[in-house]
């Protein structure tokens, strides 16, 4: 009887574990970052000169600067994604 439970109380705690999800905060940072230099990417079809700036240099900035935040939310995106899987 005692044998029973102890298998039935493992076997609930296996499922348990199956069913439960982490929270990775890199994922979530990598969101923000990705979704933050699509915004910044987006922004380059809205660049004017000015006297002040060129128009080929405000959109080689935007361009470069959100091409660096979306790769950036995209590798600590993926290494969230690595320690979920190894944490498993």
């Amino acid at each position: 009887m005692a044998a029973e439970r102890t298998d039935s109380v493992k076997r609930e705690a296996i499922m348990a574990e199956d069913i439960k999800k982490e929270f990775e905060v890199l994922e979530l940072m990598g969101i923000f970052w990705m979704f933050f230099g699509g915004i910044v990417l987006l922004a380059t079809f809205f660049v004017k000169d000015n006297p002040y700036v060129p128009l080929a240099r405000g959109v080689i900035s935007n361009i470069l600067g959100g091409s660096i935040l979306f790769g950036t939310g995209l590798l600590v995106f993926l290494k969230g994604k690595a320690n979920k899987r190894k944490n498993k």
